[in-house]
């Protein structure tokens, strides 16, 4: 019995000592994580957050189907100064408004702050510049006296 007693009280001692262990621990960190927010201190930091990225999106481009030349805008959106470079050796020029490319290039761009500037963005700009492209799928076509056939391939 007195063996059964130690045994109940051993287990009363542990279990009361990891309960205070944890509550202690829990007000430990709830004291560091409250500090931050209460701190008062005489040195105030403003942070301003720039939008520093031009997105893909805003860099578009239509065809001159009279010159054959492809015209380049970029969304003037932005805080910053934008610059742009016409192909990965191309020198970084200030963006004035759109702009004309003679073949199919890859476009960079970035926002240049007197902080710092942005990431570059690439745009693709893919060969667009050329005949229509025309195919005919005639797997399915029987041609007989110079009419078509085309009864499975409408269906």
């Amino acid at each position: 019995m007195k063996g059964n007693i130690r045994q109940n009280s051993k287990f009363i001692f542990m279990f009361t000592f990891l309960f205070c262990l944890f509550i202690t621990v829990c007000v430990v960190i709830g004291l560091f994580a409250l500090a931050k927010y209460t701190k008062n201190d005489e040195y105030m930091v403003s942070l301003n957050f720039k939008k520093a990225v031009i997105e893909q999106e805003d860099i578009t481009y239509t065809v001159n189907t009279e010159t054959k030349k492809i015209i380049v805008q970029i969304a003037e959106q932005y805080e910053g100064k934008i610059q742009y470079k016409i192909g990965e050796d191309g020198i970084w020029t200030d963006y004035n408004g759109e702009f004309e490319l003679e073949k199919s290039e890859n476009i960079y761009a970035k926002l240049v702050f007197s902080d710092g500037e942005g990431p570059t963005t690439i745009k693709q700009i893919g060969d667009i510049i050329q005949g229509a492209n025309v195919v005919i799928n005639a797997q399915n076509m029987v041609v007989k006296s110079r009419i078509i056939n085309a009864i499975r391939w409408c269906k």
